[in-house]
């Protein structure tokens, strides 16, 4: 499913979350579990296979914020899925050595993985 469509009807899409969820560990209590369940889902669906993790899937924040991204890695890898943190701190190293001032991140990124700054 392409970033910014929904999931749907589609249970193969819906099972592949399912798994994925049960992977980790979704935090909070009683009523905040499926707040939190929810967002669990949202961050999924907007990291990309590459490690990109978008702001969102609109055409106007499609892109990659560092900072965002170093959160949404953080609560990755809090929730139980390590593999998925790391690979958004490593899009995040790889667009660090694509800069042409050494140590610097840009503001935000294309998901492409080429390093583009828009």
């Amino acid at each position: 499913v392409p970033v910014g469509e929904a999931i749907g009807d589609d249970p193969a899409q819906w099972q592949r979350q399912d798994a994925w969820l049960a992977e980790g560990v979704v935090p909070g209590p009683g009523r905040y579990r499926a707040m939190a369940e929810q967002a669990l889902r949202d961050l999924d669906a907007l990291v990309l296979d590459n490690g990109a993790s978008l702001a969102a899937g609109s055409p106007y924040w499609r892109y990659v914020w560092p900072r965002d991204a170093s959160f949404t890695a953080a609560a990755l890898s809090r929730t139980g899925h390590p593999d998925d943190a790391h690979a958004v701190l490593a899009y995040l190293a790889r667009m660090q050595e694509r800069s042409t001032e050494r140590g610097v991140l840009q503001a935000r990124y294309l998901p492409d993985g080429s390093g583009g700054v828009p």
